[in-house]
């Protein structure tokens, strides 16, 4: 009898400690050793080893894709685009040119603008197959519930195509310790 009271014990605990499904893990947003001074909400980056101060981050979602504009005013704007094709897997690293449409999942395109209203004065870019692994996009987080994504990125722009003057440009333009955290408005 009480081999029979102890086993309907065990029993009993066994089946009422049944495991639960695990919950799975709530994305956390990543803490970045940004190199400029930034808001909640910010686009930074080094541009020829000196900082990038925007005064405006935006993330436009359409049907073919997500664009995160990085830009700051002045007599003519300034932007940097990171165009994220719709069918891009935002867990891979996604390698940057400049390309008039995304055909490749897994990649991104870059431009660097310089326009005021309709006119474009230029732009930086890189040239269709002389991107390299050096020249990516990575997003650390990305809620669609929220529409907020954070990433990071860097590029070295080898097409320079601007209409001096009146625009002041350099020559070259190298975009390392890039980071931004956008949300959709």
């Amino acid at each position: 009898m009480k081999n029979l009271s102890i086993f309907l014990i065990v029993i009993t605990c066994f089946f009422a400690c049944e495991k639960e499904e695990p919950v799975p893990p709530i994305p956390t947003m990543p803490i970045y050793d940004v190199p400029c001074e930034v808001e909640e909400y910010f686009g930074s980056f080094l541009q020829n080893g000196e900082c990038f101060v925007e005064n405006e981050v935006r993330l436009r979602v359409t049907n073919t894709g997500r664009s995160v504009i990085i830009g700051k005013s002045g007599i003519i704007p300034e932007a940097l685009w990171l165009i994220i094709s719709s069918e891009a897997n935002l867990k891979d690293t996604l390698f940057l040119e400049t390309r008039g449409f995304l055909t490749r999942a897994g990649n991104a395109s870059v431009f660097y603008s310089y326009s005021s209203g309709d006119q474009s004065f230029g732009t930086f870019g890189i040239s269709q197959g002389t991107g390299t692994k050096k020249d990516f996009l990575i997003i650390d987080y990305f809620n669609a519930d929220t529409t907020e994504m954070m990433g990071r990125f860097q590029c070295r722009f080898n097409d320079r195509s601007i209409a001096e003057p009146p625009v002041v440009a350099p020559d070259t333009m190298v975009i390392t310790e890039g980071y931004f955290r956008v949300k959709v408005e």
